[in-house]
């Protein structure tokens, strides 16, 4: 119906066979490409469906976290703390069957989106559960006091951040410490702590500037 309208590419419908049988009558003609085929300017996919890029940042980042604290723990410990390697291979690759083709960029069918929202929820409650478990047995080699607590920094960069402790909880602070901490109105307790690049240190508030 095209046919014969201006700027309209002229098109046949036809089945595989003849179109194969006219390609093969040029094909000495037509360019070879060797290597990946990959598109340079296809690059960021937008969705629909932020709780999938979500659950799969959230995965990413938890992942990496329990590495680290167990890593540590294995070390500090000198060989006695348990690395969960099955545990942590079991969810690593829960995250990769997520990363298919379809399901990260959010194109799946709803079904295959609901399954990947609950196999996220799945990951996030196990890694939680290994990075409570880890940090409790990292306290306790840090502080060698369970009434104290120790700051974890999982980045490869210094962090000076305002830490919150929620329920206004000052019975991890020392003395020192609760004089330069600050309560909110909602009774959360705020202090100022710094830690170096991929480290753990005892819990310790910096002492405020005045200006």
């Amino acid at each position: 119906q095209n046919g014969g309208m201006r700027f309209i590419p002229r098109v046949k419908t036809s089945g595989a066979l003849p179109f194969f049988e006219k390609l093969s009558q040029s094909v000495n003609k037509l360019p070879r490409y060797v290597g990946e085929l990959y598109f340079e300017l296809h690059r960021g996919t937008y969705t629909s469906h932020a709780l999938i890029k979500k659950g799969n940042r959230t995965s990413e980042l938890l992942l990496q976290f329990v590495e680290f604290l167990y890593c540590t723990l294995v070390v500090l410990s000198r060989g006695s703390a348990t690395y969960p390697s099955a545990e942590l291979d079991k969810q690593w690759k829960l995250v990769l069957l997520n990363q298919f083709h379809d399901v990260l960029p959010g194109s799946s069918i709803e079904a295959a989106n609901i399954d990947a929202r609950n196999i996220y929820d799945r990951v996030h409650i196990a890694l939680t559960k290994l990075l409570t478990a880890g940090m409790h047995q990292l306290q306790r080699l840090v502080t060698g006091n369970t009434a104290n607590a120790c700051v974890v920094n999982n980045k490869s960069w210094c962090r000076r951040e305002l830490l919150m402790i929620r329920n206004g909880d000052q019975s991890i602070l020392s003395e020192t410490d609760k004089q330069v901490s600050q309560v909110t109105y909602d009774q959360q307790t705020l202090l100022m702590v710094e830690v170096g690049s991929c480290s753990i240190a005892a819990l310790k508030g910096l002492k405020p500037v005045h200006v």
